[in-house]
């Protein structure tokens, strides 16, 4: 909902200064009254807001203030207009006067003057550095080691800070974080948790807000558990009532919705404020004022500065942008995308705290280390933060813990039996790396031996690919993403690798295809040549038989017409013209691959049609056109490279392993008429 407050304190100085009343703060106006207010009164009451007079010149310059004030007041007028969606008429004169061009052009001329340093000073806020990041903290501190609100400056300000810097959030959202929104992570529960932030201004509806992730961070400043598990603990085991309150951040004693984060909101900005009012190191700063949105500033630059897409860091800040219909149906929770902007956050890089072996076990953390923290939040979220503050205890930043807690916990400690030596943390922190692609996401630890072996060696070098990392003075971040990137380096030569393997092994199966197909046709050649010589001469001791039988009678000719071998017509009819008999086709082939050895080499003892002359391709002159299409076709895919057997299974693959031989051939002369043969079978 719009601040109505503050719209209606805006129309009643328009409509104050139009109608030369005073009216009150409260005071209503008619719809009547409304729609009689045009974009030349506005501009007027803007130029004296601005300028101090109705009709400036063009030389003056806007000294009374900015172009955002300006803009702001043109969105409280247009919440109060009555054709508010409408945009202004000119000649008509109807709509909504805000949307009209004087208006429009009057912000972009004192917009103009204000980057030519001719306007108001601006009064925005600027971005925290690291530097005073970690300056506020230690003032905050500072002030709760004596005075009121110990608890909240000295723990409770330090862990909002580091929160809101980890989900890049301003007061509002943090101070109205509820405990019913921080549970154990879903799909890593052992190495992060989840947030839900669901009162920013940018949230409006449930969809604008899911659930994130949070890591602990290298650098415990910025370490969003240590800091947590810390406030969480000191408060619960001290102040009466705290485990009643909906709020993480409990500031105040109201435990009413939405009012007691409002109030502890209040709190910490009049603490913010006075720092940055009053510490010399940001008074008088030439950079620019500081306020307690420069918390998220500082995270949003932070990322952008880390090379993070800007669609990644918009969803992990809820920043507000134009709908699309891919919003409506898409899922809001991306693990893979919000696990990889929070690691960027993670400053001196993501970490997971993990107990050594044979050393203290989840009860003592839970029951020794946490045990408010674990009443109030749960075993999942107590053993990750309890894991955290164990380690800051035996820490050289123990300094931080209340001296309550440390001898609670070392005391307990000192009791077990498998204990490590003194000086040595039970809780020891593993780098990890975020990694996965699109809904699938992966937390993977690295080995803290393996990365301090590293470490030591000056320069790790990659004699396969020339890599050279060198490793003195650089970060463990950095040496991470070295490695990383060798990794990738090494897979992509052996995928490299794999695909001229493969290729090496079509090119040998294709040439083995292509020499078994000649030895099986030169071994097929001196057979047939028998057979056609066997077949000649039987033929001829036939005819010459035929010829010498004389009939002793009727009878017996009619008897040898019997018991006769029945000739093939189209033989006869060939040796009737002094043909060779032999140069006959096949009348029924039963496949291509038929049809193709009666072209190279002849089927059932016939010459092969390669061999025909030109009075015998004649003699059968409608058949041979017709099988000719085949022969022609396989020719000239061998011609290209292929085997005969692979060029008649391409044209099986194209008209159908089942069709017979003449619909085949059918075909195949109705696309080459048509001029659409198929692109696999052409040449």
């Amino acid at each position: 909902m719009p601040p109505q407050k503050e719209y209606q304190a805006t129309l009643v100085r328009l409509l104050s200064y139009l109608d030369n009343v005073e009216y009150p703060n409260n005071q209503t106006f008619s719809q009547q009254r409304l729609s009689e207010i045009t974009p030349t009164d506005i501009v007027h009451w803007m130029n004296v807001k601005c300028f101090g007079v109705a009709a400036p010149n063009g030389d003056a310059n806007p000294v009374h203030c900015q172009s955002t004030s300006l803009a702001s007041w043109k969105k409280a007028l247009s919440h109060f207009m009555p054709n508010c969606l409408m945009a202004w008429n000119e000649i008509s004169n109807v709509g909504n006067p805000t949307r009209s061009a004087l208006v429009n052009d009057l912000i972009k001329r004192v917009k103009k003057k204000e980057v030519r340093r001719l306007g108001v000073q601006s009064k925005a806020r600027r971005s925290l550095t690291d530097p005073e990041f970690h300056h506020v903290i230690d003032i905050v501190q500072a002030q709760g080691a004596q005075g009121n609100n110990r608890l909240i400056k000295q723990y409770g300000i330090p862990a909002l800070m580091t929160l809101l810097f980890s989900m890049i959030a301003c007061i509002d959202d943090g101070l109205q974080f509820k405990m019913q929104h921080f549970k154990g992570h879903n799909m890593f529960p052992n190495q992060a948790l989840q947030v839900k932030l669901n009162w920013s201004k940018n949230v409006n509806e449930e969809l604008d807000a899911p659930w994130q992730s949070l890591l602990g961070a290298m650098n415990p400043a910025y370490c969003v558990f240590c800091n947590l598990a810390l406030w969480l603990e000191v408060n619960l085991m001290s102040t009466p009532g705290a485990n009643n309150s909906p709020y993480v951040f409990a500031f105040s004693g109201d435990i009413e919705i939405p009012s007691g984060g409002n109030k502890s909101k209040n709190l910490v900005q009049l603490i913010m404020q006075r720092i940055f009012s009053t510490d010399p190191a940001f008074v008088g700063n030439s950079e620019g004022p500081l306020g307690s949105h420069s918390i998220r500033e500082y995270a949003s630059s932070f990322v952008r500065q880390g090379g993070t897409l800007k669609d990644d860091w918009d969803l992990r800040a809820w920043w507000r942008k134009q709908r699309c219909v891919a919003d409506v149906y898409d899922d809001v929770e991306m693990p893979f995308v919000d696990l990889k902007v929070c690691a960027v956050l993670c400053v001196g890089g993501p970490v997971v705290y993990m107990q050594k072996p044979d050393c203290v076990t989840n009860e003592f953390i839970l029951q020794q280390v946490v045990p408010n923290l674990y009443t109030c939040c749960g075993q999942t979220v107590g053993l990750m933060l309890g894991r955290a503050l164990l380690w800051l205890i035996y820490s050289d930043q123990s300094r931080l813990v209340p001296a309550e807690i440390c001898m609670r916990v070392k005391d307990a400690y000192n009791t077990l039996p498998n204990r490590l030596p003194d000086g040595e943390n039970p809780i020891e922190k593993k780098i990890v790396v975020v990694t996965g692609d699109h809904n699938n996401a992966q937390i993977t630890e690295i080995d803290s031996d393996a990365v301090a072996a590293n470490v030591n060696n000056q320069n790790a070098v990659n004699n396969n690919h020339d890599v050279v990392v060198n490793t003195a003075g650089g970060s463990t971040r950095d040496l991470l993403f070295a490695l990383i990137s060798q990794v990738s380096a090494l897979q992509q030569s052996v995928a490299e690798q794999s695909l001229e393997r493969e290729q090496d092994q079509a090119w040998m199966q294709q040439h083995y295809r292509i020499l078994t197909s000649n030895i099986r046709r030169i071994g097929q050649q001196p057979h047939c040549m028998l057979a056609n010589h066997a077949a000649n001469q039987a033929r001829n001791q036939n005819h010459g038989a035929d010829q010498n039988m004389v009939p002793d009678n009727p009878g017996n000719v009619a008897e040898a017409g019997a018991n006769a071998i029945p000739a093939d017509p189209e033989i006869h009819a060939a040796q009737g013209v002094g043909l060779d008999p032999n140069a006959t086709l096949s009348p029924t082939p039963q496949s291509l691959y038929d049809l193709w050895h009666e072209w190279t080499t002849g089927i059932g003892g016939r010459k092969p049609a390669r061999l025909f002359t030109a009075q015998e391709r004649g003699w059968q002159k409608h058949k041979f056109s017709r099988c000719k299409i085949v022969w022609q076709l396989v020719s000239a895919l061998v011609q290209s490279g292929l085997t005969s057997d692979v060029a008649i299974d391409r044209i099986y693959n194209v008209y159908g392993q089942g069709q017979p031989v003449t619909r085949i051939i059918h075909r195949l002369k109705e696309d080459i008429w048509q001029n659409c043969l198929h692109q696999d079978l052409s040449v």
